[in-house]
């Protein structure tokens, strides 16, 4: 008899102990997969056909090395933007974001962070030729002092007054993706900015920063007096910088 109750004692203690193993498993699985990150975040310039980039001063030697050749308004705008060139006005970027946890991730707000300065006044560069692209797109004064998404409708440039995430909020399943087009505008100033993604999982808050390669946007207003020099890109003619005469 008391071999008996041994017996079910030592089954009862091992059934115990492997419950509680399976769920601290459990546990260091799911926290494994936080630790990891809750969401999988990428972003990318959303250019339009037509574009504008400013400089300080003159355009850089190395971006008139792409004249005469088979370039694209878009490679144009690149080259641009990877030698110091600057969005005048406004800058697109699409902003696409991925579910990674089991559980369901509420993004709580997408904010921007910025710093102001005088608009250039260099050079303007501009390539004519409007495009279109569909989407979502949330719309950021840079000259406020905290700038709040607003959602903008592009087909009749109709932007909402209230802040979308004072009363909503976006929520992604596991592998479910998510873009958004992000326009900053900048009417008076150069502004430095960076974009912040506030996340929630299972009670626990979370931000991302996001960058432009490891440094901040840029966008700048079209100065009072106007450039010292204005370009435009001539893609449709043989592909070089020509003056605009005002």
């Amino acid at each position: 008899m008391n071999k008996f109750i041994s017996d079910v004692s030592a089954a009862v203690v091992a059934t115990i102990i492997a419950t509680a193993l399976f769920f601290l498993v459990k546990a260091l699985v799911r926290f494994r997969r936080r630790s990891v990150g809750a969401v999988d975040v990428s972003i990318a310039r959303a250019v339009k056909w037509e574009w504008s980039v400013a400089f300080a001063g003159d355009i850089p030697p190395e971006a008139r090395g792409i004249e005469g050749k088979d370039a694209s308004a878009r490679k144009a705008y690149d080259l641009l933007i990877a030698h110091g060139g600057v969005d005048i006005g406004t800058t697109r970027l699409r902003l696409t974001v991925r579910g990674l946890c089991d559980e369901t991730v509420t993004i709580r707000d997408i904010r921007v962070i910025a710093k102001k300065s005088k608009p250039l006044s260099g050079t303007l560069i501009c390539c004519p030729n409007a495009g279109t692209n569909e989407s979502t797109v949330f719309a950021f004064n840079l000259e406020e002092p905290l700038p709040m998404a607003r959602e903008l409708r592009e087909d009749d440039e109709r932007e909402q007054t209230e802040a979308f995430f004072d009363r909503n909020n976006v929520t992604l399943v596991r592998n479910e993706v998510h873009d958004f087009i992000i326009v900053g505008k900048a009417t008076e100033s150069l502004v430095n900015w960076r974009l912040y993604l506030d996340l929630e999982v299972s009670h626990h808050r979370q931000t991302i920063e996001i960058e432009d390669n490891g440094k901040p946007f840029k966008t700048t207003a079209y100065p009072t007096g106007g450039f010292a020099n204005d370009l435009e890109w001539a893609w449709h003619e043989d592909r070089r910088f020509k003056t605009i005469s005002r």
